[in-house]
């Protein structure tokens, strides 16, 4: 049976004090021998003296990694990009609890102008409360993903060090905050950071429950409450709390019957765990009623494409601990999954720390990893291998790869850390790309054209969309909701321009007549032709140059009318890339 670090230093206190205790009455000499009463409570004190160095180690572990997780995430959170369910998120904080409650369980309806939301309501719940302190923007909804990604942080280094010590809290800590995949979501308008902190206590509480002495009830009890807890929490958050949820559960109970204790606790825990999940059905309802295919839901994640399932699951395992940044290095990638495969490894070797607690972990890894690959297999409604949906695996993963630094036997231990220096510098590669290129890495490109439209003035201008209106949605859908309204958004029409005469109409509106771009009446067009590139495209561009692109049927019409010049010429790197062209009204000054 292993133990934890702190349950060793209670076991000691109370040993050294029955000790004395013991001694004080069994020897008669030493009752009265002042002596030896001074050493007994001089060792009696000795536990309390230790303790101290451990506390400050573990406040000065969770402090290294917290300040590396806000800086990581701060730098990366100015070159991100508005996109749809971003802005469709934004849009649901203008409404109050019960409001977004009945929004998302289908009972009423908001038209916004921009697509309806499926998610459970907890993150609108807490993002709303953030806005009533903090403001209702872009910037400070992101700023509540990266105090959430923080605290998330913070946990996992806390826990890491509770269970094997010092090292494995700085290796499992550095390794989360550093995380592209992490700090990718740690800016996100959406519930991912806050589900990622939610997965973090879920996996605290796994492992003390794992690593608390079966003796010692109360406390483990007290873990499967937390545990149980956290587990809720994130199925309120998002609809893959389930997963995480079950994956838990299931690893509590096997942990829990190999050592021969009662798993009627855990069965409680789960039958809780069931009961709270009735009150998502309603939001699970209405999303499933949302699901129909809509023009745009596709998403600018930068995942290069795959042709089968084989490859999808493949890029499933992948993701865990590469990101698209990682193609623009074939070593540094190689460097990184060697990394991830020599950690793994030696977390699992003979001469580990609170091997109880890595079984925890792999049980629940494992089985979350097969029920996402499971649901990838079965159904085509959406793509359950995206890296999005598994981020809550991402805290029990870097403790896993963290927990080998601090094994009993040398090579293990020095194997552990091998994998996790070599699996930071991959992170450090990525991380400087975020830093300096992180733009590229955007959803889409949607700031730059936010930028020129408050230049010019939204009373101006227009935004006229050339090409795939699946990919233009990601742009008109926070231009739709940052400006109101008040901005008017076109896209080409095909059907209508059959003819020979180019025509546009207003997005995402075939009511209304087509018209000649050249006739719009306002002083400029910015012309936006989009375009989805992966995470392959999105690297080589930036080694070899930005595409050129010839110009479309808009902007041709535009320049053979002789009624406008084009003053601003650019493309917009981005996962949803923007070829711009601004035009000005010929005479206009």
């Amino acid at each position: 049976m292993y133990h934890s670090q702190e349950h060793l230093n209670s076991a000691s206190s109370v040993s050294a004090r029955s000790l004395a205790d013991f001694s004080a009455v069994s020897t008669p000499s030493a009752a009265v021998n002042g002596k030896s009463a001074v050493k007994e409570h001089a060792d009696s004190d000795v536990p309390a003296i230790k303790d101290k160095p451990i506390h400050r180690r573990l406040w000065f572990s969770c402090i290294i990694c917290a300040l590396a997780s806000a800086v990581a995430s701060a730098a990366f959170l100015p070159q991100q990009s508005l996109w749809t369910d971003e802005a469709v998120q934004l849009a649901g904080l203008q409404l109050n609890p019960i409001e977004v409650t009945q929004w998302l369980s289908g009972v009423a309806q908001n038209d916004f102008g921009i697509p309806d939301d499926r998610m459970p309501p907890l993150s609108y719940w807490v993002g709303w409360g953030w806005s009533r302190i903090f403001g209702l923007s872009e910037r400070s909804l992101r700023w509540l993903s990266v105090v959430a990604t923080v605290l998330a942080t913070a946990t996992v280094c806390a826990v890491a060090h509770s269970v094997w010590g010092f090292r494995p809290a700085i290796a499992g800590g550095l390794l989360f905050a550093l995380s592209p995949n992490v700090i990718y979501q740690a800016v996100e308008i959406r519930a991912y950071a806050l589900l990622m902190l939610a997965a973090a206590g879920a996996f605290a509480c796994l492992l003390k429950f794992a690593t608390t002495p079966v003796a010692d009830r109360h406390a483990r009890m007290g873990w499967l409450a937390g545990m149980t807890g956290c587990s809720i929490l994130s199925l309120y958050l998002h609809f893959f709390g389930v997963v995480i949820c079950g994956a838990c559960l299931l690893a509590s109970f096997i942990v829990t019957w190999r050592e021969g204790a009662q798993v009627l606790p855990i069965v409680l825990a789960g039958s809780i765990c069931v009961i709270s999940a009735i009150g998502i059905l309603p939001f699970l309802k209405s999303s499933i009623s949302k699901s129909a295919p809509t023009p745009g839901l596709s998403q600018p994640s930068g995942d290069v494409q795959t042709t089968s399932k084989a490859q999808g699951l493949a890029k499933l395992m992948l993701r865990q601990v590469c990101h698209g940044a990682m193609l623009g290095s074939r070593p540094i990638l190689v460097v990184s999954l060697v990394g991830a495969g020599v950690a793994g490894l030696a977390a699992l070797l003979p001469g580990r720390k609170a091997g109880a607690g890595t079984d925890a972990l792999v049980l629940a890894i494992g089985s979350g990893l097969l029920v996402t690959g499971a649901a990838y297999i079965a159904q085509t409604s959406f793509d359950a291998s995206s890296p999005r949906y598994s981020v809550w695996i991402l805290p029990g993963l870097m403790l896993l790869f963290g927990s080998g630094v601090e094994a009993t036997s040398s090579w293990p231990r020095w194997l552990a850390l091998l994998g996790v220096v070599l699996l930071l510098i991959g992170e450090a590669y990525a991380l400087t790309l975020f830093v300096f290129r992180g733009s590229a890495f955007a959803h889409t490109a949607y700031g730059p054209i936010e930028a020129r439209i408050h230049r010019y003035g939204v009373d101006r201008v227009a935004l006229v969309f050339e090409g795939d209106m699946n990919q233009a949605v990601h742009i008109y859908t926070p231009a739709r909701y940052e400006f109101r309204g008040k901005l008017h958004q076109y896209s080409y029409d095909p059907e209508a321009s059959r003819t020979g005469a180019t025509r546009v109409r207003e997005a995402l509106r075939s009511q209304e007549e087509p018209v000649d771009p050249a006739v719009l009446p306002f002083e400029l067009l910015i012309v936006v032709s989009p375009e989805q590139v992966d995470s392959l495209g999105v690297v080589r561009q930036l080694n070899y140059g930005i595409d050129t692109r010839p110009d479309g049927p808009v902007a041709r019409a535009l320049l053979a009318s002789h009624g406008w010049e084009r003053v601003e010429e650019d493309t917009f790197l981005a996962y949803v890339t923007a070829h711009v062209d601004v035009f000005k009204r010929v005479g206009d000054r």
